[in-house]
């Protein structure tokens, strides 16, 4: 269900983007697009990433939440 794969999103961003690593390129003021390239992960991973560190205070401009089933979309 929707509410697993959101759960599931959430904690492979925590898993695969370090704290400081992401803070770090946002302090370069480096997009969310270029973040997710210079870490290798998808950009819906790093806009959950920055949604997590902002509610825990951090001053960062999340553009959106993504929707849970967003890595399962087919890319073309």
């Amino acid at each position: 269900t929707a509410v697993y794969e959101r759960e599931a999103n959430y904690f492979a961003s925590q898993l695969l983007i370090d704290d400081a690593g992401f803070l770090d390129y946002a302090s370069m003021q480096y997009t969310y697009a270029k973040i997710a390239a210079e870490l290798n992960v998808h950009e819906e991973l790093v806009i959950i990433k920055g949604d997590i560190l902002k509610r825990q205070g951090y001053k960062l401009n999340v553009p959106y939440a993504p929707k849970a089933g967003y890595l399962g979309k087919k890319w073309s």
